[in-house]
């Protein structure tokens, strides 16, 4: 039987929807070091999850992403959403420099609900890819942000709202010409 931390871990690589650096983890569930990587180990051991190492960070998944589908479908959606919260602010205190953070930090606050912060991401992952001329990704990106800047606008500061909007039209633009 799993223990409460154990499915809290499970719950929460689950609805990440893929792999997970310890320290995120550990901000995730706000956890005692020493217990919490003894509980890793053991759902590692038992073949529930896998550990992976990337240079100097260890990551983790689940071992089957269907497994991952089933825990995070059992979860009540306020559940899911407060997880998605929590994994957003913990990787943007992390990681967000790179157009991948951005998108994802951006997605998670979108399944979270926070519309806004979603919004300001999503701009950020689509002007980076812009920058680096990654263009479809960028376009992708921009019309997950574009989606969301109607709703967005009425809740950030105007300064806030005019970056979104001139991130997103450089995108929009430069696609566009590039079409013909």
């Amino acid at each position: 039987a799993l223990t409460e931390s154990e499915r809290d871990i499970i719950n929460l690589l689950a609805v990440s929807g893929r792999e997970l650096e310890v320290d995120v983890i550990l901000d995730v569930l706000s956890k005692d070091d020493d217990v919490f990587l003894d509980r890793l180990d053991r759902l590692v051991s038992t073949g529930v999850l896998v550990e992976r190492r990337a240079g100097l960070e260890l990551l983790y998944d689940v071992v089957h992403r269907k497994m991952g589908e089933v825990a995070a479908l059992k979860l009540a959606s306020r559940q899911r959403s407060e997880i998605h919260r929590r994994l957003a602010v913990a990787m943007e205190l992390r990681n967000s420099s790179s157009p991948l953070s951005s998108q994802i930090i951006g997605e998670h606050f979108a399944l979270a609900g926070e519309t806004a912060r979603a919004c300001l991401f999503l701009a950020q992952a689509a002007h980076r890819y812009w920058a680096r001329s990654l263009l479809e990704q960028a376009g992708n990106v921009a019309k997950q942000a574009n989606a969301l800047k109607k709703e967005a606008l009425t809740v950030l500061p105007p300064h806030e709202g005019k970056r979104i909007h001139r991130e997103l039209l450089l995108v929009d633009s430069d696609i566009a010409l590039n079409r013909g």
